[in-house]
């Protein structure tokens, strides 16, 4: 969830709704039965509220029913609306501690105009 708050917000910013929201959802299954509406509020101050509350419940519904099935889980959440790379990449490494490559967008244009690749 951390690091889908955190796509394009501060981490400043997003701790308040971070905190709130486990404090209302301990754990991903009762995040992905909770109410969509009232993770939308909770997430107003950050903007794109709609679109970060409907992946976040997304995610945690397919945590709690492939949760005994990693590669299906991994491949289900792959193929999520709004689910960026990076952030795929992340949930990877920090939630099955999977080797992966994480490169965000700026490191990405840096490696691009240092190797000239695009």
């Amino acid at each position: 969830m951390g690091e889908i708050l955190l796509s394009r917000v501060s981490a400043d910013r997003v701790l308040p709704a971070f905190n709130e929201i486990l404090s209302k959802y301990p754990d991903p299954c009762s995040l992905g039965k909770g109410n969509k509406k009232e993770l939308e509020k909770i997430l107003t101050p950050l903007r794109l509220q709609k679109k970060k509350a409907a992946l976040i419940v997304s995610v945690a519904k397919l945590f709690c029913c492939y949760r005994e099935d990693t590669s299906k889980l991994l491949r289900y959440l792959n193929k999520l609306k709004g689910m960026e790379k990076y952030t795929y990449n992340a949930i990877i490494l920090f939630g099955f501690e999977k080797k992966v490559v994480l490169v965000d967008g700026v490191i990405g244009r840096i490696f691009g105009i240092v190797f000239g690749e695009k």
